[in-house]
């Protein structure tokens, strides 16, 4: 199995700025969704690893706080969406010696990129199929900014 359109949203998803307001923003939107749809989701939203917005709704659980915590190091060491590395990546990054215990090839943190510097920052959301906890993420960042056109993650 792999994705499509992972490269095309993190090119698009680039960021003007990206203040403690914004990340509340972001989670917000998140909340707003999956409060309305019944996901039991954690969030999880960080600049230079320091956390400005996280919660969790009803349904998620510790599970979900480790997913988190494990996908916002895989997204930080590699500067990428953890989607990216979810297949057909998943083997080399478990065979290059990193500990499935801190990391997780798994989809659902997008990176914070600010256009023109480069990552800041990782937006995460955990308790849905790892593609559907993606393209939460990319939706809400492409809505607070007003960024059109953002395609779906798929699989192909």
């Amino acid at each position: 199995m792999s994705y499509k359109n992972i490269e095309i949203q993190e090119e698009l998803l680039q960021v003007p700025h990206f203040s403690n307001d914004d990340a509340i923003a972001i989670g917000l939107l998140i909340y707003e969704r999956a409060k309305k749809e019944g996901y039991p989701i954690g969030i999880d939203i960080s600049r230079n690893r320091t956390t400005l917005f996280h919660m969790t709704l009803p349904g998620a659980n510790i599970q979900n706080e480790q997913w988190m915590s494990r996908k916002r190091n895989t997204s930080y060491y590699f500067e990428r969406s953890t989607l990216y590395y979810e297949s057909p990546l998943r083997e080399e990054i478990l065979n290059a010696g990193f500990d499935y215990r801190d990391y997780a090839p798994a989809g659902g943190a997008f990176p914070i990129r600010i256009a023109g510097s480069g990552y800041v920052g990782a937006a995460i959301v955990s308790g849905l199929a790892s593609i559907e906890d993606h393209n939460l993420v990319a939706w809400a960042i492409a809505k607070h900014y007003g960024i059109d056109g953002v395609p779906d993650a798929e699989i192909v």
